[in-house]
């Protein structure tokens, strides 16, 4: 695209200096010397104006097998993105109280001792720690991306309109190539932390946090109470990823992958661009 945007600007450049001496030299000094210069120049407007088509069909080729190469890497990190697994917080689990209030309201009513509390909540932490180790592999695994070749999709990323200031260009930066480059990055910079307590030093509080701190670049997270379904952030049933109900603390919450969400939308975006259909749904 870049180099089929150089070419037909230089082409009507060229094309419009070209017919313009033309004109010139052929009413307004009309010698021997002008007629043959004139003639050159009329020899070099009309394969300019070859050379435009030419250009110009072959920059709309490019332009498709591009933006169709961009769709396909945005599928490809949204599948990436959306295999990240949600660590819940250890700090969910309910307060004692609350397991025995629980448990005293049942029809068939259970002894719940401070022993068994005890227990369901050093288990209910051990499921976490071994959540948060496959995670973390998650994590390690996708630092290990190379983005080098997606780069040089938005390298070739030039549209024809000349008065835009690369708005369009600068768009696909924001929204989608300096989006999943930053993302990338804030994995690499913890993936770093996350392969030393894999292979030296197992430290759960440190690596917990920065799990939970890292998912919130991916995850939005709301909690209400249960039995109440106004949600302040806007989605559709589609876009959560979990839903839980604790009975015993009487809360429930969604989490939403925004960055599956937002990539979703872009390429919708995309495919709007591409096919110049505004109506274009993903489909």
């Amino acid at each position: 695209m870049r180099l089929n945007k150089f070419v037909f600007y230089f082409s009507l450049i060229v094309s419009i200096l070209s017919l313009g001496f033309s004109i010139f030299f052929t009413f307004f000094l009309n010698n021997n010397i002008t007629t043959f210069v004139s003639n050159v120049l009329l020899n070099v407007f009309a394969g300019t104006i070859v050379l435009m088509a030419t250009s110009l069909f072959d920059y709309y080729l490019q332009r498709r097998k591009l933006l169709t190469l961009i769709m396909e890497n945005i599928l490809k990190y949204r599948s990436i993105f959306s295999k990240i697994k949600y660590l819940e917080s250890k700090e969910d689990f309910p307060e004692f109280e609350q397991y025995k209030e629980y448990y005293n309201g049942q029809q068939n009513k259970i002894n719940f001792t401070k022993k068994n509390y005890e227990t369901e909540k050093e288990q209910f932490v051990k499921k976490i720690e071994e959540n948060m180790e496959k995670i973390m592999d998650s994590y390690i695994e996708i630092s290990n991306i190379d983005f080098s070749e997606t780069w040089l999709l938005w390298d070739e990323l030039f549209f024809l309109k000349p008065f835009d200031r690369n708005r369009k260009r600068k768009w696909f930066h924001k929204e989608i190539f300096g989006y999943i480059y930053n993302l990338l990055n804030d994995i690499r910079e913890q993936a770093y932390h996350f392969n030393i307590y894999k292979n030296e030093f197992k430290n759960f509080e440190v690596n917990y946090k920065k799990v939970r701190e890292l998912q919130k670049k991916f995850f939005y997270y709301e909690e209400k109470e249960e039995g109440n379904y106004d949600w302040n952030y806007s989605f559709e049933e589609y876009d959560i990823k979990y839903f839980s109900v604790n009975s015993i603390s009487k809360k429930q919450y969604i989490v939403v992958n925004e960055v599956e969400k937002h990539l979703t939308q872009m390429f919708i975006e995309v495919g709007k661009i591409n096919y110049f259909n505004k109506k274009y749904d993903g489909k």
